[in-house]
């Protein structure tokens, strides 16, 4: 019997994906249902949704439209913007995004989430 407990415990379908949004200041949003990429330029004005696979990989990630869905699976960044194009983060500040980044991709593994939202990693000096 306890073995059907743990079973029907740790089923993955009952795990609810949220997608999470990076924040130029390291916190993170997350959200459960479609949303646009307006609604968020709506909420943080002067800042553009990058998804973060493209802003790591690319010299010069390409801003998605204001009318994109947000996937609820993946992870996405929000970068500042002056004149209408997205300005480069200094190191301190790309370091910064990427420690929370990480510590968003580690507890999207579910391997013990709850430790890493006890013990962030934005400790780094």
């Amino acid at each position: 019997m306890g073995n059907y407990f743990s079973a029907f415990i740790c089923r993955p379908s009952d795990i609810a994906v949220v997608g999470k949004v990076i924040l130029r200041d390291g916190t993170i949003q997350e959200f459960s249902w479609p949303l646009t990429v307006a609604e968020l330029m709506l909420e943080h004005p002067q800042q553009v949704v990058v998804e973060y696979h493209v802003a790591v990989n690319e010299k010069k990630p390409v801003p998605l439209p204001a009318d994109h869905k947000l996937h609820v699976a993946k992870v996405y960044v929000m970068l500042p913007v002056k004149q209408g194009k997205p300005i480069t983060l200094s190191s301190e500040e790309a370091r910064g995004v990427l420690v929370s980044a990480n510590a968003v991709l580690r507890s999207k593994s579910r391997f013990l989430p709850l430790f890493s939202r006890i013990c962030p990693a934005n400790h780094m000096q």
